[in-house]
């Protein structure tokens, strides 16, 4: 591109043509604006460094190999250009995005116009280019940006409004669904007069700080809840955030806010079920807590704080383990691995200080079946365990008693049948019908005792006084005419006798007594049998049966006697290891005395 000429007449206006020429291409190579020169065709001739720099060309010579219309980055724009310019000659402030050399892109605001010989024919093309890229982009992104605020606003759930001057300048659709007014409505209002759609004890709250903001105060409060009054007249409840901005260049108040109606009655109701549940909670006897995934405790009840003697704080964030085992780890079977494991409750009862703790874990699963948490419980199972163990206790005493039982009642029919071979060989003269019922009796006695042990509490011992007497008064009947006035009393103390002590000493009894009644009150005679069950000073027991009867035959020795009844006694206190004393009369009377070893009171 030639450099401009000037006339010669300029030369002479105070220095030469060749100094002007001089300060015009020096100010066409510093010139900030992208000059060019283009052949009719487009080639381009010549351009400054400004515009080199704008098109990211190295050298001008790089440049003049191409055409103007390469670096439109539209072909229709290239082509308005063309058409302009055919039309009117020059072509102004034409805005185009043009491409770089290297690739990059650039807009810009071209000035141009066509240059004609002295013939009319055109020479060539001259114009400017200056780089409008950034105002560009700022342009596009304020649009961009005005355009998102529109559609955000129109499309948002937020109540949106701009309050300026008590007046609001701006309210979106979902500002007036809340309030139940238009917009037109709204922003039609005149100054403050939207203190009407605010809850009475609200208001002045409310006005006060929109005021503040209004007035670009700093003492505000951007965010709080408070209850409108729509136009149909039902009171909401909003949560709204505002804050000052400027508008137009004043300040103003920029409102957000969304009905949380709903919220706040769930979140009462939520309040007092929450409320409840913590009371239900708390006042549980059993140690309550719950778990995360890992067994890591994130709440506990009050019981739970009692049992373990730590505060909440210390509790909440500890392993489950820790309640009861101890930081250093699980101890074995620890349930909360077993629910791990299953996926299913678990339970284990351990022994903690002096009780016994039942540990019950229940998973809490999601609907894929993972576990979530869970749920853990201790209970204080100390009566139970010990009344389980008392009632096993129990049991295996009544198993061995009954196992006794059988093998006593095994000997028991032993001696029934020893006693009616000794009666068979020392009774042949004896009536059948009084054998009969002295078998009858003798057996009798001993059933009696295991009768009275099926009754009892205790399998291994019986109430000798209830014992006696329901003996006694079998005897009454059995003997019922040959009694007459005879009288029975007892002189027994509260003694429990085992089973080996019992049996023989119901059969001496009902031998003894069979004995005086039988014999020491012929024909009707009147008298008394008294019967005594003591303990001795020694600790042993003491039997004793008197009667104030007819007496033995002169001479005769009870010891020495070889008649069923006395047999069976001898046998029997050498069975129990003891000695028998004959008392003197009247009557006739027994003494004796033997070791028993398991007496209970």
């Amino acid at each position: 591109m030639k450099r401009p000429e000037v006339e010669a007449g300029e030369a002479e206006k105070g220095r030469g043509a060749g100094g002007i020429e001089r300060d015009l291409g020096d100010l066409y190579d510093r010139v900030p604006i992208g000059l060019y020169r283009t052949t009719p065709s487009g080639d381009v001739v010549d351009a400054n460094p400004a515009l080199l720099e704008m098109l990211g060309c190295p050298d001008l010579d790089t440049l003049r190999g191409m055409n103007a219309g390469e670096f439109y980055v539209d072909d229709k724009v290239r082509r308005e250009w063309t058409r302009n310019m055919a039309e009117h000659g020059v072509v102004q402030n034409f805005t185009a995005q043009m491409r770089r050399v290297d690739g990059g892109t650039i807009w810009m605001v071209e000035n141009s116009r066509e240059i004609r010989d002295e013939k009319g024919d055109l020479d060539y093309y001259e114009g400017s280019f200056q780089d409008v890229t950034e105002s560009i982009m700022i342009e596009r992104a304020l649009k961009d940006s005005e355009e998102m605020f529109r559609l955000l606003s129109e499309q948002s759930l937020l109540g949106i409004a701009i309050l300026q001057d008590g007046v609001f300048k701006y309210a979106n659709q979902a500002a007036a669904n809340a309030t139940g007014y238009s917009i037109d409505e709204i922003t039609s209002w005149a100054p403050n007069e939207f203190a009407n759609v605010i809850h009475p004890e609200d208001l002045d709250f409310v006005m006060e700080q929109a005021r503040k903001k209004q007035a670009g105060e700093k003492d505000v409060v951007n965010n709080y809840q408070y209850r409108l009054i729509n136009k149909a007249g039902e009171t909401k409840w909003v949560d709204m955030y505002s804050k000052t901005i400027e508008y137009g260049g004043h300040f103003a108040d920029l409102v957000t806010f969304i009905d949380i109606t709903g919220r706040r009655w769930a979140e009462e109701a939520l309040g007092t079920a929450v409320r409840q549940w913590v009371s239900t909670f708390d006042s549980m006897g059993d140690a309550v807590s719950l778990l995360d995934e890992d067994g890591v405790i994130i709440q506990c009840n009050r019981a739970t704080a009692k049992l373990i003697g730590k505060p909440f704080t210390e509790i909440i964030g500890s392993n489950c383990y820790e309640l009861i085992g101890g930081p250093e780890g699980p101890e074995s079977g620890c349930p909360m691995g077993d629910v791990l494991r299953s996926r299913a409750r678990a339970t284990k009862v351990i022994r903690y200080d002096d009780n016994w703790l039942e540990i019950t874990i229940d998973p809490i699963l999601d609907e894929n079946g993972a576990i979530t948490g869970a749920v853990h419980i201790i209970s204080d199972v100390t009566e139970r365990v010990e009344a389980d163990e008392r009632t096993k206790a129990s049991l295996r005493e009544k198993e061995l008693m009954l196992k006794e039982i059988h093998h006593r009642v095994k000997n028991n029919l032993q001696v029934i049948s020893s006693m009616l071979n000794l009666q068979g060989e020392l009774g042949k003269d004896i009536p059948t019908e009084e054998l009969y019922r002295d078998s009858q009796n003798r057996i009798k006695s001993m059933a009696l005792v295991h009768e009275k042990l099926y009754r009892s509490e205790d399998l291994s011992r019986i109430e000798l006084l209830d014992y006696i007497d329901t003996l006694i008064s079998g005897l009454k009947r059995s003997y019922l005419h040959e009694t007459g006035s005879v009288t029975i009393g007892m002189d027994v103390e509260d003694i429990h006798l085992g089973i080996d002590a019992a049996i023989p000493c119901g059969l001496m009894i009902n031998e003894l007594v069979s004995n005086s009644l039988k014999h020491g009150f012929p024909d009707g005679r009147e008298g008394s049998i008294t019967i005594g069950f003591h303990r001795s000073e020694e600790g042993g027991m003491v039997l004793s049966v008197v009667d104030d009867g007819i007496g033995m035959p002169e001479g005769a020795d009870p010891r020495e006697m070889e008649s069923m009844g006395m047999v069976l006694i001898r046998t029997l206190v050498e069975q129990l290891e003891g000695s028998i004393e004959i008392l003197n009369g009247p009557g006739v009377g027994f003494r004796i005395e033997f070791e028993e070893g398991k007496e209970e009171d």
